[in-house]
């Protein structure tokens, strides 16, 4: 099972501390780690490898950039 943790709100050296969440959850997800940091908010993610090894990077954002997620979980119709 993947990990993931995050902090709304105006945070110093908010980098560092989503490495340290990070390295804290990093045996729920071994197989790759992610962060994404905005002025207000952060998410970081440890991955665990199931379906979709090399194209499931998170934290995801859409196209736009305006929303994103860390997601823990399978879509079983993603073919679709």
């Amino acid at each position: 099972m993947c990990g993931f943790g995050g902090y709304f709100g105006s945070i110093r050296d908010a980098e560092a501390l989503l490495a340290r969440m990070t390295a804290a959850i990093a045996h729920r997800g071994p197989d790759e780690q992610g962060k994404f940091v905005a002025s207000e908010a952060g998410l970081g993610h440890a991955r665990l490898s199931v379906i979709g090894i090399g194209d499931g990077q998170q934290p995801m954002s859409d196209v736009s950039g305006n929303l994103t997620i860390a997601f823990n979980g399978e879509i079983f119709n993603y073919v679709e």
